[in-house]
């Protein structure tokens, strides 16, 4: 093994070098002329090689952030070059070339607010649950109950799910009209297990009451006794988040 590690040598050092030469024409550290000629290669084919990975980036932010690209405003062009610079796409996958966007902007600098930041959080886990595989098949659970896939939770300071939707409305709210909430709040995000879209709900007492029950594999009658609510009252509270698609009902299985 050491005699083919050795052997082996040279070529690993080249293939890092051409790696650390191209990642530097990527991120623009390193002229591009100059790179062509340390790699033996066209600047013109570089030059274009960097423009399609640059591109690259940019459908990917879009894709996976359009409300938050949208409030960037006039700030747009200058951010996502700088982003692109940052990190270059080291994949083919659009997902993964958008991976680190949200944090970009969260280090930045003051002139991305923390709401810009929230809202990118929050697309991201839309595009997480939308894109996420499908739910294993559950064994029986005590509860006969499972929470929505690609469930999470996201604590928000901002009316960020409402300034979303009313962009998907054609209404966008610019940042700067937006107030932050009175108290932080929790709002989960979820694919909707019959439908497979991405869905978001701001948490109130009916959904963790229901989802306590689930997690905990209380079935609803014995939440009913445990709690002293009517089972009637359960039931309907159950009904109603599943109806939303944030927890879905097991298969009943015999034999």
């Amino acid at each position: 093994m050491r005699g083919r590690a050795g052997r082996l040598g040279p070529r690993v050092r080249d293939l890092d070098r051409f790696y650390a030469v191209m990642h530097g024409a990527l991120r623009g550290t390193t002229d591009v002329v100059d790179a062509a000629r340390m790699l033996g290669v066209p600047a013109g084919r570089l030059a274009l090689y960097r423009g399609f990975v640059a591109g690259h980036v940019r459908r990917a932010v879009e894709v996976a952030h359009p409300a938050t690209v949208d409030a960037l405003g006039e700030r747009r062009e200058a951010t996502l070059a700088a982003f692109e610079a940052a990190q270059p796409a080291s994949g083919w996958q659009l997902r993964a070339a958008a991976e680190g966007f949200r944090r970009f902007l969260g280090a930045a600098s003051p002139a991305h607010p923390e709401a810009l930041v929230e809202r990118a959080e929050f697309e991201w886990a839309l595009t997480g649950a939308a894109d996420a595989p499908d739910a294993p098949d559950a064994p029986a659970a005590a509860s006969g109950w499972r929470l929505a896939p690609a469930l999470s939770a996201l604590t928000q300071r901002w009316p960020t799910p409402e300034a979303y939707a009313a962009w998907q409305r054609g209404e966008p709210r610019p940042l700067d009209t937006l107030a932050p909430l009175d108290a932080p709040r929790v709002v989960f995000v979820f694919r909707h297990p019959r439908l497979l879209t991405a869905r978001w709900r701001v948490a109130d007492d009916a959904v963790l009451f229901v989802f306590k029950c689930v997690h905990d594999g209380i079935a609803p009658a014995d939440a009913a006794t445990l709690t002293g609510l009517q089972a009637v009252q359960v039931d309907t509270l159950f009904a109603s988040v599943e109806a939303e698609g944030l927890v879905e009902r097991l298969a009943v299985t015999t034999g």
